[in-house]
């Protein structure tokens, strides 16, 4: 069988496949072993083999527990919580203003982390039941947390960028800088279409009530300080350290570990529970994103 006609059949089942349910790494990797041995006999299973340990011996794949880690520990300690509640009051008399708070926030936290999974969780219990409340367009809550929630694809320490620049050959550091505008771009566009929609459409979304957004203006830029710019810090130590040339990927993800653990320490969240329970979801997490690496490897 010729070569294209085995990638046009692989591409077929791949999709077949992932439409399907089954897990995307388990996708690839069986589809690779099975057109492999189709096309090109029992080699396939050493390569297998040697693309595993290729991808395993990755100098960029330490940072992608260190950064899941730090997200972990930001999600447990309630620091998206602290700064949710500040950024309604501060978009408060803007139509839109929880949506637009919430898709502020996604970006920050995939500036600070670098994964999906976790600000879609965690704006999803946070801000579509305050939304709905509000009789705010079931399309454009959801919508604001999907699409500002998978910014942490794109936007700089990306574990998808991470993951592809070896797997390319291009270095990581480069990726991160070149993701950056594109990143924040897109998070303009979200904003820029929440602020629209919801002039035309007042009902779409309404501005938060009076009462609700009642704060003294020095009380506002205090609770910004306390809340923000510690936030703020983090993502400029991780992200500067990198596209400075200051520090490695995996450098700057220890350091921006260990900026959320004591951030979550100051914060007076820290627990051994909650350290226990993000070590958990850590290695789980990290063990699904390294087995897609080498599943999309032996692809």
């Amino acid at each position: 069988m010729e070569s294209e006609t085995l990638a046009l059949l692989m591409f077929v089942a791949v999709m077949i496949g992932i439409f399907s349910g089954f897990h995307v790494a388990f996708v690839l990797a069986g589809i690779a072993l099975i057109f492999g041995f189709i096309g090109w006999g029992q080699v396939v299973f050493s390569q297998m083999v040697s693309r595993t340990i290729w991808v395993m011996l990755n100098d960029a794949l330490p940072a992608v527990p260190l950064f899941v880690f730090m997200g972990c520990v930001m999600e447990r300690a309630g620091i998206a919580e602290r700064a949710f509640g500040i950024l309604q009051v501060a978009f408060g008399p803007l139509r839109g203003s929880i949506a637009l708070a919430t898709v502020f926030l996604c970006t920050l936290f995939a500036a600070g982390t670098g994964i999906v999974g976790a600000p879609v969780t965690v704006m999803g219990m946070l801000a579509l039941p305050a939304m709905m409340k509000r009789g705010y367009d079931v399309p454009l809550a959801t919508g604001s947390i999907l699409a500002g929630g998978t910014l942490g694809i794109l936007i700089p320490p990306s574990i998808m960028l991470i993951l592809y620049g070896p797997l390319a050959g291009l270095s990581v550091a480069r990726l991160f800088t070149a993701g950056i505008i594109p990143g924040l771009v897109l998070s303009g566009l979200y904003l820029t279409y929440i602020i629209v929609r919801c002039y035309i459409q007042p009902k779409a979304g309404p501005s938060l009530p009076p009462e609700e957004r009642a704060m003294p203006i020095v009380k506002l830029i205090f609770s910004v300080v306390i809340d923000m710019v510690p936030f703020f810090l983090i993502i400029v130590a991780v992200l500067g350290s990198i596209i400075m040339g200051l520090a490695a990927p995996v450098e700057a993800a220890a350091v921006g570990a260990t900026c959320g653990a004591l951030l979550a320490i100051v914060y007076r969240r820290f627990s051994l529970q909650g350290l226990k329970e993000s070590v958990y979801a850590t290695i789980k997490i990290s063990s699904m994103v390294l087995i897609i690496a080498v599943g999309a490897s032996i692809f």
